[in-house]
């Protein structure tokens, strides 16, 4: 079967292009491969140049140590290398120390200012508590300057509500530190004997109250000694 001269034509064109194309492709790596030939001369001529002109080192005895010296010079530049290194790290250490001095001593500046605070509150509250115990010391002798005016002297019975009041009073005197309870307690225990039961229930309730606010201060007191002496202890760690 024969082709069509179009079609021949055709194939005969897309031949000679591509001829030509690897040709060109040819050509140029040629030519690239020849400047690197050119530029190899050129650098080995300098190379040949620079050994020309590196001083020869002999020893006392003639003998060419030329080599020995640029393994040391090699050896002293790693060396040299090393060090620099160990420089910037000890750069890096004391400026990241220096950070963390600078962010201590402002955390304790701080801190110092937190601790001032707790103290100045610390002390208000010891001396609301003092001004509480004068409180009720005051009340108790209050109270037993009205039993000691209400005594009649009939030998009363005490009422159930009576005892009740009176050993609830006494209970809480006791719980609460820096107070001679035992005393109190006694001198309640004597001044009930004949105490009206009305009387009795308006003085319990302003007790009551006292020793209330004397107890919550108390416990928050002892909260913030417990939180100042743990402060200070993480502080100095």
């Amino acid at each position: 079967m024969q082709q069509s001269p179009d079609k021949n034509d055709s194939l005969s064109l897309l031949e000679s292009t591509n001829r030509d194309s690897n040709f060109s492709t040819y050509q140029a790596d040629r030519e690239q491969l020849e400047r690197l030939k050119s530029h190899n001369r050129v650098l080995e001529c300098e190379f040949a140049d620079l050994r020309r002109q590196m001083p020869i080192l002999k020893d006392a005895e003639g003998k060419d140590v030329t080599a020995e010296f640029a393994k040391l010079a090699r050896e002293l530049q790693k060396y040299k290398d090393e060090c620099d290194n160990w420089a910037d790290q000890h750069h890096k250490l004391l400026k990241k120390y220096d950070d963390f001095e600078q962010n201590t001593m402002e955390e304790i500046g701080i801190r110092d200012k937190q601790l001032e605070n707790l103290k100045k509150i610390g002390f208000e509250l010891e001396d609301e508590n003092a001004q509480l115990r004068e409180k009720l010391q005051d009340e108790i002798a209050k109270n037993k300057h009205v039993e000691q005016a209400a005594v009649g002297g009939h030998g009363l019975e005490h009422s159930l509500e009576e005892l009740h009041i009176r050993d609830q009073i006494r209970n809480s005197i006791a719980k609460i530190p820096g107070l001679s309870s035992a005393q109190i307690a006694a001198q309640f225990n004597e001044s009930f004997a004949d105490l009206n039961p009305d009387d009795a229930e308006q003085i319990a309730a302003h007790i009551f109250m006292i020793l209330e606010k004397l107890e919550n201060n108390t416990r928050a007191n002892e909260e913030l000694r417990s939180g100042i002496f743990g402060f200070s202890f993480t502080t100095w760690l």
